[in-house]
């Protein structure tokens, strides 16, 4: 809503080279996000870098899952080492949805399949939760255990 509300406000002599050049794959994030303002939001997009140009088929798809899907709030997987139920669950909610995996590995934003970017990002978010596991069950055995603290 923030990129909609930007293009509409913009004004006329708005820097359009600035803000879609550096580095390639910010610049394409830009303009996806801006693609996604005129094709979800209704924003006017002419006259700017992104005029005509078509978002990737999986990209609208994926922000409408998410909107409907609620906040996307994870809680930490690390809450889970002292008390394991809801692992699974929380486990389905911690799956990088397109757009986070796209953006955490440095994909590019085409047509492609997101799911090798998916799994990339998974693979990189649980060798990064491994290489903190030390840390969260030294911190996990220095708390009091949950029954404990009922009683």
């Amino acid at each position: 809503m923030n990129a909609a509300v930007a293009l509409e406000s913009r004004p006329e002599d708005f820097d359009w080279d600035r803000l879609v050049s550096g580095e390639r794959r910010r610049a394409e994030a830009v303009a996806c996000a801006l693609g996604l303002a005129q094709e979800l939001l209704g924003a006017r997009v002419e006259g700017t870098p992104v005029a005509g140009r078509r978002l990737p088929p999986w990209l609208v798809p994926a922000v409408l899952r998410q909107w409907g899907s609620g906040s996307g709030w994870r809680e930490p997987m690390s809450l889970f080492l002292r008390r394991p139920a809801g692992v699974l669950q929380e486990l389905r909610r911690h799956w990088p949805n397109p757009i986070e995996a796209t953006v955490g590995v440095g994909a590019p934003f085409n047509g492609f399949p997101r799911l090798p970017f998916q799994l990339a990002s998974a693979a990189v978010r649980v060798a990064r939760f491994a290489l903190g596991l030390p840390v969260e069950l030294w911190r996990a055995r220095a708390q009091p255990s949950p029954k404990t603290e009922e009683r």
